[in-house]
C-alpha cells in the first residue's frame, strides 16, 4: 500500500498559477500568430490541383498595376429554369475574385452586391455612373471597364426557350438566343448550359484596360448627316457610345469644318458612320492622308449614298482602299413551316452569320470563333474586295451566306426579295465587312511607328441601336482591334471545383476568429484544469 502524499495550499496555489499562466500564454500566442500571419501574409496552396494559385501571366499583370483597383460586383440569379446555370457562372467568378482579393489584398478592393443589397447597389451604381445587373465594374483612378457575367465572362447556350422564357431573357438583356426566321415556339424546351468560361482572361483584359495609361479616344464625324451618338431610335448610335465608354474608350464628336479639316491629334480611331451628304474634297483628302500616315478608320456608308453616289462621299473613299460598296441588299432564302426554302418575303433580307463565314486568320474572327457567336444583319448591302495600287488587297472578314444573292430595287425603289438571274448576282466572295492594314508608318506628332488599319462595313446598320445587342461583342472587339488594344493574353483556366473559405459572404470569418481567440486558449485552460485536478487526487 502506497503512502498518500499531502499537497499543501502553497503547492496547489502554485499549480493553479501555472495553469492560469499557461492559458494566458496560449491566448497571447494565438494573438501573436494571428498578427504575424496578417503582417507577413504568408499563404500556402495545399490543394492537389493548385487551384488557389494564380497563373504567372495574371501575377505579372497584377504586379504592374499602378494603383489599387476597385472591383464592384453586381449579381442576381435568374429565375427558374435558368437559376442553376446563372448561379454556376456567378459562383465560379466570385470564387476566383475571392482568391484574387485574398492573395493580393493590397492591390484590390472587391465589393459584392447580391440580391439582398439592392439599395446599396443603386447607391454604388450612381457613384460609378453605370447601370444594369450581373456586371463587374473595374475602377482604377478615372479609368473604368465593365464585364458582363453572361457575355464577356461566360458563353451560355440558352437552349430552346418557350415564348414566355424568351421574353424573360430579352428583358434581362440576353439577345440573339434564337433565329426568328426558323424559331418554332412549339418545339420542346431545351435547358441552358454553360459552354465556355473565360473569367480569368476577361479579368486580365479588364485590368490591362484600366491600367494602360490614358483611355484611347474615338472621334465620330458630324456635320454631314451622320447617325447621331445621342440618337435613341433604332438607327441611332447611343447604344454604341455606351458600349465603347463601358469598355474604357473616350467617345467624342468631330466636325471637320470646325477644325479646318484636321483630324484631332489624340484620335485613336475616326468613325464615319453613315453620312447622308458628301464629305467634301478637302475632308476626304485630309482623312485619306491621315490614314496613310498610320491612322485608324472605320467607314460605314448609308444606303442613300449607294443610290446617289456622291462625288466625295465615303463610298468613294472606301474604293481607294479596294472596298467597293455595291447597291442592293443581301438576301437569303428562308425556311417555311414545311421545311422548304422560299423567297419573296422581307425576312429574306434578315439573316445570321456564323463564325464559319469569317476569316479565321483575323484576330477578331478568332475571338468570335472561341465563343461560337453569331452576328445579325438586316437590309445590308455587300462589298466587293479588289486589289488596289501597291498590290494591297482587303481582308474579307465576313463574307455573305453561301446561298445568298444581292437583291436590286425596281425603278420605284422597291424590292421583291426574289432572285432574278437576268439582273442580279450570286457571288459568295462578296463581303459584309472588310479590313485592311497598310505598311508601317510614323504617326505625325508621335514617336512610335504603327500600321494604319481600315475597317469598311457594308452598312451603318451594324453599329446602330437596332442590331447592336446581337453584335455587341463583335463590334467591341472590332474597335479594340482598330485601336490596337486587343489585350490577347492567354491565361490557363483554374480548376472549377474551388474549395476555400469564403470570408466575405459567409460566417467563416467569425467562426475562424472565435476558434483562434477562444477555442485554442479555452482548450488549454481545460487541459490545465484537468491536470491540476488529477495531481490533487494523486
Amino acid at each position: 500500500m502506497s503512502r498518500r502524499t499531502n499537497i499543501g495550499r502553497g503547492t496547489r496555489f502554485t499549480l493553479a498559477m501555472q495553469v492560469g499562466l499557461g492559458g494566458v500564454l496560449a491566448i497571447f500566442a494565438a494573438a501573436l500568430a494571428i498578427d504575424v500571419s496578417d503582417w507577413w501574409f504568408v499563404r500556402f496552396d495545399l490543394s492537389l490541383s493548385q487551384r488557389n494559385t494564380l497563373d504567372e501571366e495574371v501575377e505579372d499583370v497584377i504586379d504592374r498595376l499602378p494603383e489599387k483597383v476597385v472591383i464592384d460586383v453586381f449579381y442576381r440569379p435568374f429565375v427558374r429554369p435558368y437559376d442553376q446555370v446563372t448561379v454556376e457562372v456567378q459562383s465560379r467568378m466570385l470564387n476566383f475574385l475571392a482568391v484574387i482579393s485574398t492573395a493580393h489584398r493590397d492591390k484590390f478592393e472587391v465589393n459584392t452586391f447580391g440580391p439582398t443589397d439592392l439599395e446599396a447597389a443603386q447607391v454604388r451604381q450612381g457613384e460609378l455612373r453605370v447601370e444594369g445587373e450581373n456586371v463587374l465594374v473595374f475602377s482604377c483612378g478615372e479609368r473604368t471597364s465593365i464585364l458582363g457575367f453572361f457575355s464577356e465572362i461566360a458563353a451560355i447556350d440558352w437552349g430552346h426557350p418557350s415564348v414566355r422564357l424568351l421574353d424573360y431573357l430579352q428583358r434581362q438583356g440576353i439577345n440573339g438566343v434564337v433565329d426568328f426566321r426558323t424559331f418554332n415556339p412549339n418545339a420542346p424546351f431545351r435547358p441552358a448550359r454553360m459552354t465556355d468560361f473565360q473569367g480569368e482572361e476577361a479579368f486580365v483584359q479588364a485590368l490591362l484596360k484600366v491600367s494602360s495609361g490614358r483611355a484611347p479616344k474615338i472621334y465620330f464625324s458630324e456635320g454631314h448627316g451622320e447617325a447621331s451618338l445621342e440618337g435613341t431610335t433604332t438607327d441611332g448610335l447611343s447604344g454604341l457610345k455606351r458600349l465603347l465608354e463601358r469598355d474604357g474608350f473616350v467617345v467624342e464628336s468631330w466636325d471637320p469644318e470646325d477644325s479646318a479639316n484636321r483630324v484631332p491629334e489624340d484620335a485613336a480611331v475616326v468613325v464615319l458612320a453613315g453620312p447622308r451628304q458628301p464629305l467634301g474634297e478637302e475632308t476626304s483628302a485630309a482623312i485619306g492622308a491621315w490614314v496613310e500616315d498610320g491612322g485608324r478608320l472605320l467607314v460605314a456608308p448609308h444606303g442613300e449614298e449607294l443610290e446617289e453616289r456622291f462625288d466625295h462621299g465615303v463610298v468613294r473613299l472606301m474604293s481607294g482602299w479596294g472596298m467597293i460598296a455595291k447597291p442592293g441588299v443581301v438576301c437569303q432564302p428562308i425556311i417555311d413551316p414545311t421545311g422548304v426554302k422560299v423567297t419573296g418575303y422581307p425576312q429574306c433580307a434578315i439573316f445570321r452569320i456564323a463564325e464559319n463565314r469569317m476569316d479565321h486568320t483575323h484576330e477578331v474572327a478568332q475571338l468570335e470563333r472561341k465563343h461560337n457567336r453569331k452576328l445579325s444583319f438586316a437590309n445590308t448591302p455587300a462589298i466587293e474586295a479588289r486589289v488596289v495600287e501597291g498590290g494591297r488587297f482587303p481582308t474579307r472578314l465576313i463574307v455573305v451566306p453561301p446561298d445568298s444573292w444581292v437583291d436590286l430595287p425596281d425603278p420605284d425603289g422597291f424590292y421583291d426579295w426574289s432572285f432574278d438571274r437576268g439582273t442580279e448576282e450570286k457571288n459568295t466572295n462578296l463581303a459584309l465587312l472588310c479590313t485592311l492594314e497598310l505598311g508601317a508608318s510614323k504617326v505625325s506628332g508621335a514617336t512610335n511607328v504603327r500600321r494604319a488599319r481600315i475597317v469598311g462595313a457594308a452598312s451603318v446598320g451594324l453599329l446602330s441601336n437596332g442590331y447592336l445587342d446581337a453584335n455587341r461583342h463583335f463590334v467591341r472587339n472590332l474597335f479594340n482591334w482598330l485601336a490596337e488594344r486587343e489585350h490577347r493574353l492567354r491565361v490557363s483556366p483554374r480548376d472549377p471545383q474551388a474549395s476555400h473559405l469564403e470570408l466575405q459572404r459567409s460566417a467563416a470569418l467569425p467562426i475562424l476568429t472565435y476558434t483562434l481567440w477562444v477555442g485554442f486558449p479555452g482548450a488549454c485552460l481545460v487541459m490545465g484544469a484537468l491536470l491540476g485536478w488529477r495531481r490533487r487526487r494523486a
